[in-house]
């Protein structure tokens, strides 16, 4: 065989594996995040800007007790959810800021408001900004922060919203 093509082979051989390798390493970490029962743990402080526009143009101050809902408006469990956190929302907008935030493009979300009737505020997170700080693989998720933005309730992988609900209402005493 001419060198030429040895050597070619050889780099060839040597890419890939440093490809595979990577991918490994990927799926290993993936792996290990799903593995925790929480993504996020209870007492880890979260950063986050001061405010964020929600999808009919609102400032929304990220301040206090906030509540981060994640969701697509194609998931079946998202839809059915929607109405409990609005009726939770109703019941708690004096003391915690719930903010809906959906992968999804601003049109596509206004649509869903509408269609759902949700009062609550949602932004559109196309870059998955949001669902890559909080760690989020798997929706739906929430999220209760409290006024130090640290970790107070996060939902499990296979939570239950009426459980979560209850121990949101429990740890703000509602």
């Amino acid at each position: 065989m001419p060198r030429k093509l040895l050597v070619g082979l050889a780099v060839a051989i040597l890419a890939s594996t440093l490809v595979l390798a990577q991918l490994l390493n990927e799926k290993c970490k993936l792996e290990q995040r799903l593995s925790n029962d929480q993504l996020l743990q209870i007492g880890q402080q979260i950063e986050l800007p001061q405010f964020v526009i929600d999808v009919q143009g609102n400032k929304i101050e990220l301040s206090g007790y906030l509540l981060f809902l994640f969701f697509d408006s194609n998931c079946g469990n998202c839809v059915d959810e929607a109405p409990l956190w609005d009726d939770f929302y109703a019941r708690i907008k004096p003391r915690v800021r719930v903010v809906g935030i959906s992968r999804e493009e601003q049109s596509v979300l206004e649509n869903f408001i509408r269609r759902i009737e949700i009062t609550y505020p949602v932004i559109s997170d196309p870059q998955g900004k949001f669902f890559e700080q909080f760690l989020v693989e798997k929706i739906p998720y929430a999220l209760l922060l409290n006024k130090s933005k640290i970790v107070v309730v996060p939902s499990s992988q296979n939570y239950s919203p009426s459980h979560l609900l209850k121990t949101i209402e429990d740890h703000l005493e509602l």
